[in-house]
């Protein structure tokens, strides 16, 4: 019998949350002084965590969060490149959920995806972080049962405009090679089940 791995908790800077390792963003400092987003949790320097939300760094920012981490200064343009370089990552993800839906691989809505994912064509779920811990719930343990992967990645609104829908609440990916291109995306940073 397997045995279960222990999930790694972080305290995200902005928030002050513990989160699953895999849910937040590693900020690190290299030898050198210079500051980072590490997407991939396995760059070398000093690393901090922080929420992949825009409010969480303003929250950072504000209460010193990442000074505390890092035991130094840090100086303004960081915050500003910080920023940068999570905007880009979250278009980068939001083209790729938007890349999907034209090219007719993507299911929307609870109903269509819970259709999908019994006929057997779901790769790749993905729930909001603002959905409802039930709808979170519910499709974490539909992943778990189906042996689908489940990420939770933005927000409603914002996925939902990427694919040009009204207010969904949780996207399937019916394509294999997308879905692992999504998944290799966003999986050493959100939460995964």
């Amino acid at each position: 019998m397997l045995k279960k791995r222990k999930v790694p908790l972080r305290k995200c800077t902005g928030c002050q949350e513990m989160k699953n390792k895999k849910e937040l963003i590693r900020v690190v400092r290299d030898d050198e002084g210079r500051f980072s987003l590490d997407l991939k949790g396995k760059a070398p320097g000093r690393g901090a965590y922080i929420c992949p939300s825009e409010e969480c760094l303003k929250k950072a920012e504000k209460s010193k969060g990442l000074e505390r981490s890092f035991k130094s200064p840090v100086p303004p343009e960081v915050y500003e490149q910080l920023r940068k370089e999570l905007e880009n990552y979250e278009k980068n993800n939001l083209f790729m959920l938007s890349l999907s839906m034209k090219a007719g691989k993507l299911v929307t809505g609870e109903q269509s995806v819970e259709i999908a994912v019994k006929k057997g064509s779901v790769y790749l779920m993905i729930v909001p972080a603002d959905a409802s811990e039930n709808t979170k719930n519910k499709f974490t343990n539909k992943g778990k049962y189906y042996n689908i992967p489940v990420l939770i990645f933005g927000s409603r609104e914002e996925l939902s405009h990427a694919v040009g829908k009204f207010n969904r609440t949780v996207f399937a990916v019916t394509d294999e090679g997308l879905a692992r291109r999504i998944y290799e995306d966003l999986s050493p940073n959100q939460q995964t089940e």
